[in-house]
């Protein structure tokens, strides 16, 4: 201290230049530099050994002074707990992004694996004079993919560049492979500690195998071969010269066949690695245009070349259908072009269907024509082919079920029985066909799961099997059992987002599971809740409207995280549309706030309308009717009135053009009412009763689909009901108790029936016994 009681530190004082200075002031040779390196290396190895980690290497960190290494500023440097000395906390804002590992960037623990990535990046640097890296600071979402997804180039690649070959051919090879292994994306995958580069780099100096490189008996010789060039000349030359005849002979055979083996595996690389790595990545859509473009004239190729190679026939058949998927679908970002999808999927058929016919007992086949059959299904439902849809995907379970008859515990089988059961759940949840798979989906998802290491897909997976199991004890009446594996469901999907912060798929499925648990809260019917004697809306606890709006809330928020980044995508477009309408049916009657989320929706949704009727109709109806109901809760009878006449118009138009939907009648009924209970408070008896007769005539229309939905057989008696309190609204009483003993005999129909829904039974039993009074 001063005399004055003052701290300070006493700091030794260092003349030297940054080691990339020196080593071009010096004309270091490669060999000279990577000798300077090691001494680096050393450094770093002896602070880790103290469990200090740097945090924050560059060469501006590292001075040389009479031809020896001084490594400076661990300002930012961190005491590894001894407890757990593999990772300590981070931050990225006092480090230097340009030498920032991506686990700095996403706040990850950092280790003895941070300092080896950046102690890369500086020889990368010094071996080149180019930095590796470039950090775009514009914004946290660049900064994230300049470090975390972007490679660098190959130190040999860019001496290539600027045309220094002589550098570039002594830098191809060990030096490359060193420096790519010391600054891979993955911690696990790099050097585990300095000391490992550092003899790494030994190696190479003496002309040794480096540990890096996969090991092989032809590595191992050219090293050999290296250090005892000389006795190996002469034999060289011998034999040289006697197999170039036969290297001649076969040189067009196997030209052809490497050229067919690249294009094999450009297509796989296409197909699987590129798809997985961009479909999940906000903004990716004109990426995925490219990917399908190439990835089609590669497909098409190995299609016309496979001939009877089955293992390549099926690799080509599963090409069509990823790019099926990136061609249209509603469960990520797509090109939304579905007719060029159902190309691709007939061509996928035309491969397997005649495999499976030759080989029945082939498991791979099977489990690709399993995936074909719920994919397809999946795209007709999609675009509103429902009937022929559920033909299809139980085909695929079938087809699942009867291969592991033979292949027991056969996982990829078993994955893709999962994949066909929840894709019936999903689509068909109250059909006897979905209510036949609850129990298995469940079971099959829970053994694909301990089958496979954790990942955001295993995550996903089972926490979608939740979700199914939680929406069939909700129809069976058992809401607390239903909230269980909802709530289980959230915390998986969590899991997921946490492992993979940007992935888009992590996000879509954590915005699903809340909304399924606001739709819980709401009610077992969703966001708007249709029963009650006098006509939808019932009134809602204020307690589980909170939570539903709060579920909603939390949604939303992952919605408008991937919105905000790529705004264009129809997909991503489409999920915050819905998102907001989902926020504004937990509102309270009459709250304007709800108005304003329906319109921005509604907006939103009309955007997407000529590219997507059949996706978007459902909601743009629900929508339509919240917002009419919310104008007239408001007081605004006239936007009320205009917006039901809209919504009106959208049906008839509807109807007309697909004259069988069931969806477009059961998402009407309700929002008649509210428009017929609107004009009887008004008291227009004409009006109203002519709604009436309207939504009486869809629920009779809907009935008839009662063996494919089965709570179809409650509408007729619901309707019913309704009829009785639009009655007693308009003060006709003898109409009203003559709709009402109407009702009561239609619901004593329903309780005598044991093929219909749990929920369903118990509207009916909790309506008799309230209007038996």
């Amino acid at each position: 201290t001063t005399e004055e009681g003052i701290p300070f530190f006493v700091m030794e004082y260092v003349e030297g230049v940054p080691i990339h200075q020196y080593a071009a002031e010096q004309s270091l040779s490669i060999p000279a530099r990577v000798r300077l390196f090691l001494q680096v290396c050393d450094a770093v190895e002896y602070a880790h050994q103290n469990l200090v980690i740097h945090r924050d290497l560059k060469p501006g960190n590292i001075l040389v002074s009479g031809g020896s290494v001084r490594l400076l500023d661990f300002g930012i440097a961190k005491l590894v707990d001894q407890a757990d000395s593999e990772s300590t906390s981070t931050g990225i804002m006092a480090a230097t992004p340009d030498y920032c590992s991506p686990e700095q960037v996403r706040g990850q623990p950092v280790t003895t694996r941070t300092d080896v990535y950046s102690l890369g990046l500086v020889l990368h640097e010094l071996l080149t004079g180019e930095r590796a890296q470039k950090a775009d600071t514009s914004s946290p979402l660049a900064l994230d993919r300049s470090i975390c997804e972007t490679s660098a180039r190959p130190p040999s690649a860019c001496a290539l560049a600027r045309g220094d070959k002589a550098l570039a051919k002594l830098l191809r090879g060990d030096l490359d492979t060193i420096v790519f292994t010391a600054t891979r994306k993955e911690p696990a995958s790099r050097y585990a500690s300095a000391a490992a580069l550092a003899e790494d780099l030994r190696r190479h100096l003496e002309n040794k195998p480096v540990r890096a490189r996969q090991d092989s008996r032809w590595y191992r010789a050219a090293r050999f071969a290296r250090r005892h060039w000389m006795p190996l000349a002469a034999a060289v030359l011998l034999v040289t010269t006697l197999i170039t005849g036969i290297l001649a002979a076969n040189f067009q055979a196997r030209r052809a066949e490497r050229r067919f083996q690249q294009v094999r595996r450009i297509a796989g690389a296409l197909m699987v690695d590129v798809h997985k790595a961009i479909r999940d990545l906000p903004a990716s859509t004109k990426a995925q245009e490219v990917v399908v473009r190439t990835a089609i004239e590669y497909l098409d190729a190995l299609a016309r070349e496979a001939g009877g190679d089955i293992p390549l026939q099926v690799e080509t058949a599963q090409g069509y259908l990823q790019v099926a998927q990136l061609a249209y679908t509603l469960s990520r970002p797509s090109l939304g072009r579905p007719d060029e999808a159902a190309r691709y999927y007939e061509r996928a058929r035309t491969i397997l269907e005649p495999l499976a016919r030759a080989r029945p007992g082939d498991p791979r086949i099977a489990a690709a024509l399993t995936k074909y059959f719920y994919l397809k299904g999946g795209h007709l439902h999609d675009t509103g082919h429902t009937t022929e849809a559920l033909r299809f995907l139980e085909r695929a379970v079938e087809t699942a079920e009867s291969a592991l008859a033979s292949n027991a515990g056969d996982v990829e089988l078993l994955d893709e029985l999962r994949e066909a059961q929840h894709n019936i759940l999903a689509d068909f949840t109250s059909s006897p066909a979905a209510r036949k798979l609850v129990s298995r989906h469940l079971e099959t998802a829970e053994q694909v799961s301990r089958s496979r290491p954790l990942t955001v897909d295993s995550l996903a997976n089972l926490g979608v099997a939740y979700a199914q199991a939680a929406k069939i004890a909700a129809i069976d009446g058992d809401i607390e059992e239903a909230m269980g594996y909802l709530r289980k469901n959230v915390e998986v999907q969590s899991r997921a987002v946490a492992m993979e912060p940007q992935n888009y798929s992590a996000r879509r499925n954590l915005m699903m599971a809340w909304f399924h648990i606001g739709d819980e809260r709401l009610g077992p019917l969703g966001p708007t809740s249709y029963t009650g004697s006098g006509g939808p809306p019932v009134e809602i606890d204020p307690k589980l409207r909170r939570e539903a709006l709060e579920a909603y809330r939390k949604g939303a928020e992952q919605s408008e995280w991937i919105y905000t980044r790529d705004p264009q995508n129809d997909t991503v477009k489409f999920d915050y549309a819905v998102s907001l309408g989902r926020q504004a049916a937990a509102f309270p009657p009459g709250d304007l706030a709800a108005v304003s989320l329906l319109e921005k929706s509604l907006d939103l949704l009309r955007q997407l309308e000529p590219g997507h009727p059949n996706q978007t109709l459902r909601f743009v109806l629900e929508f339509r009717g919240s917002l009419a109901e919310r104008r007239r809760q408001a007081g605004q009878f006239d936007l009320a009135s205009a917006e039901w006449k809209t919504f009106d118009a959208i049906v008839k138009k509807s109807i007309a053009a697909d004259p069988s939907s069931y969806f477009i009648r059961r998402l009407a009924i309700p929002i008649y009412w509210n428009w017929a209970l609107d004009l009887a408070r008004r008291r227009d008896r004409e009006g109203a009763l002519a709604l009436a007769r309207r939504a009486g005539l869809l629920a009779d229309e809907v009935a008839e689909r009662q063996e494919q939905y089965a709570r179809a057989a409650g509408w007729p008696p619901r309707v019913k009901t309704w009829l009785a309190g639009l009655y007693e609204t308009l003060g006709d009483r003898e109409q009203a108790a003559r709709a009402r003993r109407e009702s009561l005999e239609m619901w004593r129909a329903v309780t005598a029936r044991a093929d219909l829904p749990q929920d369903l039974m118990d509207e009916a039993r909790q309506t008799l016994a309230r209007d038996s009074k």
